[in-house]
């Protein structure tokens, strides 16, 4: 019964404290194949922190703990790349540091005057309405920059700012104002043969959705994608392959019987069950 989960954090993402050991501790006791270690790497940050220290640090205990579970438990060395448009040199000198097995890409902030730090850190509830429209406007912006010029293997949590408006301050979205733009990373996304990530954070929060929802996969799937990874983008070792089971059933009655995970940045298909 094979289930990767491609999308976790631990104690080197600077919003996590968990150690790698409980991770695939629970990993294995959840019965899961494999998990792939991809911390944070906010760009934004690369300049003034120690980012390339902790996903270096990151890589390592991946490594290790690769050897250390081989024939129990697969353990894969990735990294999330977050804004790396906002500075493609630090990005790519992030990158050739080590082998990593998959590059995620994701937006957390927005190139927005006074709204440039990250969507969890903002108080929705004080952005004017107008405000917030041109600010998922540039979300989208942001994200087909990503996802037409970074090196970068999988399309992350596509509407993730919907779990700080809606989940958090309980300000209702009509996402069709964004289809245009939402279907141009689409489609870039599937032209490039990058994965659409499924993630399963939200299931069983104020946020009840897998991101993407449905009708975003069944749209990636028409402009001819069809590669998919299941990540809970778990920041504790008790969230690991939290939510699977609906992301599964969500892919199966989409009629995808295949999901992959990324193995030296190669897509490695596999039935999840």
């Amino acid at each position: 019964m094979p289930l990767y989960d491609t999308h976790t954090h631990t104690n080197h993402s600077h919003d996590s404290e968990c150690a790698l050991d409980d991770l695939c501790e629970a990993a294995f006791a959840r019965g899961m194949t494999g998990v792939t270690v991809t911390d944070h790497a906010d760009i934004e940050y690369y300049r003034t922190t120690d980012v390339r220290a902790r996903v270096n640090a990151s890589f390592r205990d991946a490594d290790a703990h690769r050897a250390a579970w081989a024939g129990r438990l697969k353990v894969l060395r990735g990294v999330e790349i977050g804004e790396g448009v906002w500075d493609p040199d630090a990005a790519r000198e992030l990158l050739s540091d080590a082998p990593f097995d998959q590059i995620i890409g994701s937006v957390h902030a927005v190139r927005m005057e006074g709204y440039t730090k990250p969507y969890s850190g903002i108080d929705f509830s004080r952005m004017p309405a107008g405000d917030l429209a041109r600010y998922l406007h540039g979300y989208f912006e942001d994200m087909l920059d990503m996802v037409t010029t970074a090196d970068v293997d999988v399309l992350a949590h596509v509407t993730c700012p919907l779990r700080y408006i809606t989940g958090k301050f309980g300000i209702s979205v009509d996402m069709s104002a964004y289809d245009r733009q939402i279907d141009r990373v689409l489609r870039a996304a599937a032209d490039r043969g990058l994965a659409l990530e499924v993630n399963t954070s939200c299931t069983g929060t104020a946020y009840d959705e897998l991101m993407p929802y449905g009708s975003i996969i069944r749209r990636f799937m028409d402009f001819g994608g069809t590669r998919f990874t299941i990540g809970s983008d778990c920041h504790a070792a008790v969230r690991c392959g939290a939510g699977f089971d609906r992301a599964v059933d969500a892919l199966r009655r989409l009629g995808v019987t295949q999901a992959v995970y990324y193995e030296n940045r190669q897509p490695v298909p596999y039935t999840p069950d």
